[in-house]
């Protein structure tokens, strides 16, 4: 995380820069340094816009990814760099084996040596006499 806040000082510090915002998978802002209306609707609209420019690149070739998304207008300049969607994918996938391990670790743990009880149900014959 200590990358990330360096990285975005060093873009907030060049001249000309009026902001920088950090989205999710979603379009969700994360950290920003805009306005809140000015966040909201920029992530919106480019959270929409790079969906489809990801989409775009991968129909004209499935092997290849966005990696940079420049859009200039004439009163300003909006750079957009995505996150990689297999580092993202390996990161849950990792996230998603640990927890199954943790699962099965958990399954597997003895009932009676945390809890003081069998597991097993006891049953008895009620046509029995005693």
């Amino acid at each position: 995380m200590a990358e990330v806040e360096e990285t975005l000082k060093r873009i907030q510090s060049h001249k000309g820069v009026i902001g920088t915002m950090v989205v999710n998978a979603e379009g969700i802002p994360i950290r920003t340094t805009l306005d809140n209306s000015t966040t909201v609707q920029y992530a919106g609209l480019l959270h929409q816009l790079t969906v489809k420019a990801k989409s775009t690149v991968r129909d004209i070739d499935p092997q290849n990814d966005l990696t940079f998304l420049r859009i200039r207008s004439k009163k300003h300049e909006i750079m957009v760099a995505p996150e990689e969607e297999k580092e993202k994918e390996e990161e849950e996938e990792k996230k998603r084996k640990e927890h199954q391990q943790l699962l099965t670790f958990v399954d597997y743990l003895p009932c009676d040596r945390h809890f003081g009880f069998s597991p097993q149900p006891q049953f008895t014959d009620r046509n029995t006499t005693s």
